[in-house]
């Protein structure tokens, strides 16, 4: 992700940043169509064809060509991330307005995450979905990130990222919030309608914020504190959906405590980033 700017034009960055995204959704709908249709087959045999594909996947990693960049400036600024998490952590301060929106991507990524470890349980035993129809809801649901994806591959977008990345945010808490409250198959699919657009945006402006905004010296940190805070604030929220469901609280009312929080939290860190970003831009006037 950190080469990525040195091989991509700035102006590409948006599409090129969709297009993963749009190769990773082809996989997303193609999976749970099979298993949709092969609903009958032993569960066994899908298992077996699943880590079949995924053994040869990592193999045909090792074809992939080594990227090599030409440009010594460019090598060198391309620093391994640093082992030493209290200097690792002090990068913010170097970004405090970025920080903002930073954290706000992790606190929906991680409530996403969370969501989806119970959605099987949600769906099929509170919501009376059977197996069959959440599959296919799987595929709509790809289908809808391979739309978004599309567009944002094709239509080149002005950089004006956070913009969008508040877009997609709205999107997102819409689809946190009605999912808690969902109680049939059409209701689900047009939930999905709103994951699928803004889970997009948001993941797909913050690659291009980050890109944009963060040295190409400091990105392999970022994406590296990225994914741990992401990890460890998802397993925490997994854990309190176990606790909660073993002291018999329904999911449904755990969603909703959990949407409530992230709301809060993300419109606190939006609304700080705007205003730095205004204080900016008045100093500069």
């Amino acid at each position: 992700m950190t080469s990525i700017p040195f091989l991509v034009p700035k102006d590409n960055l948006s599409r090129f940043n969709a297009s993963i995204t749009l190769v990773g959704s082809i996989s997303y709908f193609i999976g749970p169509l099979l298993v949709g249709l092969f609903q009958q087959v032993n569960q066994s045999v899908l298992f077996i064809l699943y880590g079949s594909l995924t053994i040869s996947s990592a193999f045909l990693l090792l074809l992939l060509p080594q990227i090599t960049l030409t440009d010594d400036q460019a090598k060198s600024e391309l620093a391994k991330p640093k082992h030493n998490w209290h200097q690792l952590l002090t990068i913010f301060k170097s970004y405090r307005n970025y920080a903002y929106i930073f954290l706000a991507w992790v606190v929906l990524e991680a409530v996403a995450s969370s969501f989806d470890s119970f959605e099987v349980i949600f769906l099929t035993h509170e919501v009376g979905i059977s197996n069959a129809q959440y599959a296919f809801a799987l595929s709509f649901l790809a289908i809808a990130f391979l739309v978004v994806s599309s567009l944002l591959t094709f239509k080149k977008i002005k950089p004006n990222y956070d913009r969008l990345f508040y877009i997609g945010s709205g999107l997102f808490l819409i689809y946190l919030a009605l999912v808690a409250f969902c109680q049939s198959y059409a209701q689900l699919l047009v939930f999905y309608t709103f994951l699928a657009f803004g889970s997009t945006l948001i993941g797909n402006m913050l690659y291009n914020i980050t890109q944009t905004e963060v040295t190409t010296h400091d990105q392999p940190n970022i994406f590296l504190l990225q994914d741990v805070f992401t990890s460890i604030l998802s397993a925490i929220l997994v854990m309190l959906l176990g606790i909660g469901q073993n002291f018999g609280y329904l999911l449904g009312s755990m969603y909703k405590v959990f949407f409530t929080s992230a709301l809060v939290l993300v419109l606190f860190l939006c609304l700080k980033r705007q205003k730095k970003d205004t204080i900016s831009h008045s100093l500069i006037r």
